[in-house]
């Protein structure tokens, strides 16, 4: 299981926010939030690059940051 990194996060950026974003692609394991990145841990790396793909420069959260 490789991390995917994600920045651009706003600060207050919630744990279930970005977990609800990921889980519609498969099961999350763990998410290491930072201050303006995180880290998330998906159980299967197929759906982990399933992610990678459709989230990618994606907005998101209140200031409409991209990913």
């Amino acid at each position: 299981m490789r991390p995917i990194f994600c920045m651009n996060l706003d600060f207050d950026a919630r744990q279930s926010e970005i977990e609800r974003l990921f889980k519609r692609y498969g099961r999350v394991d763990r998410v290491d939030i930072k201050s303006s990145f995180t880290f998330v841990y998906m159980e299967d790396d197929r759906d982990a690059e399933d992610a990678i793909r459709k989230l990618d420069r994606i907005d998101f959260g209140r200031k409409g940051r991209r990913l």
